[in-house]
């Protein structure tokens, strides 16, 4: 039997509000991280981050082994010396969710706005 160390991190998904946001994405959920948070953690830890709307819980959750956790975080945008990590789900597709990589106003979901993370 293996066990896994597993830090657990909850959250809420919001509908999105800007036109522009509700152009790309239905619903979103974030997170600030300080710049190499998990340096120094243990190579076998995994984050999960479980997430629900107010009215249910509907499987979202993400598990991450740490060392991919933390490429994340440093893909996210910086505000105030604290990574801003959006996850949001495509609005074309409610099987995809996404990392953004910008914090501004974007298009197009593309490999350069944002990460796919739905695996």
């Amino acid at each position: 039997m293996v066990y896994r160390e597993i830090q657990v991190k909850f959250g809420k998904l919001y509908r999105v509000g800007s036109r522009w946001e509700q152009a790309l994405f239905d619903v979103t959920t974030w997170r600030f991280f300080k710049p190499r948070e998990f340096d120094g953690a243990r190579p076998d830890l995994f984050v999960a981050d479980v997430v629900s709307e107010d009215d249910e819980y509907r499987g979202d959750l993400f598990i991450f082994p740490v060392e991919d956790f933390s490429r994340l975080i440093a893909s996210a945008p910086l505000s105030l010396e604290k990574h801003k990590m959006y996850i949001s789900r495509d609005a074309a597709n409610s099987e995809r969710l996404v990392l953004r990589r910008q914090s501004r106003q974007f298009d197009r979901i593309t490999r350069e706005t944002c990460i796919d993370v739905s695996g």
